[in-house]
């Protein structure tokens, strides 16, 4: 009787993501390591460009990341630093609003107002000409990137009795892991938890990055 009982709760508690996070990507985890070669973003840029920039912003990146430029030497000084520019270094498509500070004497940082569109890909051009005198062909340094197409993946553990001779309470603890961050309501309204088709509470335990949050 005893064994049936523990059958039925093991067999009766359901977990349903909600079908709009359904996890369906399960590569974008992998893609943020990928290299910009492998991320199907391409760049096919002028050698000439490496005089002046030695790094910037692409591949696959956060919806909340910013995107930088860093240049072979510096343009800027200490007094400049983090304070918003008036200049358009930058144009994007689609449109982004946000702000350009000097993150450091190498480096200009673009900060958009809001979170990227997850999944979009973006075209960006630096202009460089408004910086440096550049012959035409370096007057505009073009690049692409894209923003995490967000997915969640599921992970529970086993059934555990609070106590050794107690089988009539259990515990199910789990995790909700995602692509990229995601807020702590969005979060919680992708699992709903059932026994005997009857909803039962969930616990959650955030952290700060929001990328993994676990359940109880």
């Amino acid at each position: 009787m005893l064994l049936q009982k523990i059958k039925w709760m093991a067999v009766g508690i359901a977990l349903t993501a909600s079908t709009v996070w359904i996890y369906n990507h399960k590569d974008s985890l992998k893609n943020l390591t990928r290299s910009n070669k492998n991320s199907g973003i391409g760049n096919k840029i002028n050698p000439e460009f490496a005089s002046y920039i030695s790094a910037f912003t692409t591949g696959y990146i956060s919806s909340g990341s910013t995107i930088k430029i860093k240049f072979a030497s510096e343009f800027s000084n200490s007094t400049e630093l983090n304070k918003p520019l008036k200049e358009e270094y930058f144009s994007f498509d689609p449109a982004i609003e946000g702000e350009i500070i000097w993150k450091d004497g190498q480096t200009m940082e673009f900060k958009p107002k809001e979170r990227l569109k997850p999944g979009q890909t973006y075209k960006a051009i630096f202009h460089l000409d408004k910086l440096a005198e550049v012959k035409k062909e370096l007057e505009d340094f073009e690049f692409q990137f894209q923003a995490i197409t967000q997915s969640i993946q599921l992970e529970t553990n086993d059934l555990k009795s609070y106590g050794g001779n107690d089988f009539y309470f259990y515990s199910l603890s789990g995790s909700v892991s995602s692509a990229d961050f995601i807020k702590a309501d969005a979060a919680e309204q992708t699992l709903i938890a059932k026994i005997d088709n009857k909803v039962v509470p969930v616990k959650w335990i955030h952290n700060e990055k929001g990328l993994r949050i676990n359940f109880l």
